[in-house]
């Protein structure tokens, strides 16, 4: 199911052009077009959206995104089988569009806030803002994403129920990112070895976010907070990184100290996991 805010009539007549196929003997797709407001087009399409046996993508642009306020967000995240994807460019936000109150009204957004006047970080506040709106006794992931083209910067925030979903939108981002995960620039403008360069300190060429996160799951096993390998998926996850890629490396480290005692680890969705033991100093 597509939610489209404007030109929707161009867009669909693009959609069916694109997804086309012929000498079927019937229609594979319909499609239905509609200029309501989107609360009421939402509201009349949320019962087949509750569904059990649909699966529903839903994408929103950046003319939209205001009109997803606390009680929309959260009836989107109870859907099950959904997927929910923004798209919005970092200029909507900073320079063109900050002061509509639309925006500020639903996002947060003010002259005050350090991103107000920062490209490269309004897609992480807009996270930030829904991430927020999560209940903290619910799992549901988000995730953002920015690209940047010319001097423009796009941001996509990815939002899912599901774990495996939500591992593909990472495996994606760390494909395109190997160093930060984030973006296809250097949004934070860490040191980036090129060449094959070199550095007397191990770590110089890690992001600080993920020097930060190996770091804070290092002290999370260590002091008992994270007891098994499902803990430290969890923890993975809501941080944005993978487990196998980047948390069982610590693990492995921890274990050669001496730290925690060895055992098999594992951490794909289907694994069965491992109790971590932790050596008493």
């Amino acid at each position: 199911m597509f939610f489209f805010n404007d030109d929707a009539e161009d867009k669909t007549e693009k959609l069916k052009e694109t997804i086309a196929i012929k000498n079927l003997g019937f229609d594979p797709l319909s499609i239905s077009i509609s200029c309501k407001d989107f609360s009421e087009t939402y509201s009349e399409n949320y019962s087949l959206m509750a569904n059990k046996h649909t699966a529903n993508f839903l994408f929103i642009d950046q003319c939209g995104i205001s009109q997803v306020t606390k009680p929309i967000f959260s009836s989107i995240i109870k859907l099950k089988q959904t997927d929910l994807l923004f798209f919005i460019s970092s200029s909507y936000l900073t320079t063109r569009f900050p002061h509509l109150s639309a925006m500020t009204k639903y996002l947060d957004i003010g002259k005050e806030k350090e991103y107000f006047t920062s490209h490269r970080d309004s897609h992480r506040a807009v996270w930030d803002h829904f991430k927020k709106l999560i209940p903290s006794n619910m799992i549901y992931y988000v995730a953002p994403f920015s690209l940047q083209k010319g001097p423009n910067i796009y941001g996509l925030i990815f939002g899912s129920g599901n774990r495996l979903g939500y591992e593909k939108f990472l495996k994606v981002c760390w494909e395109v990112d190997e160093f930060n995960g984030e973006a296809n620039f250097n949004i934070d403008d860490d040191f980036v070895p090129q060449n094959g360069q070199l550095s007397i300190f191990n770590d110089i060429g890690k992001s600080k976010r993920l020097r930060d996160f190996e770091d804070e799951l290092k002290d999370r096993i260590l002091d008992g907070s994270l007891k098994s390998n499902r803990d430290i998926t969890k923890f993975a996850f809501r941080r944005r990184f993978l487990p196998t890629k980047h948390a069982k490396p610590v693990v492995v480290e921890l274990q050669e100290q001496g730290k925690i005692k060895k055992g098999r680890i594992g951490y794909s969705s289907q694994s069965n996991y491992k109790e971590i033991e932790i050596l008493q100093s």
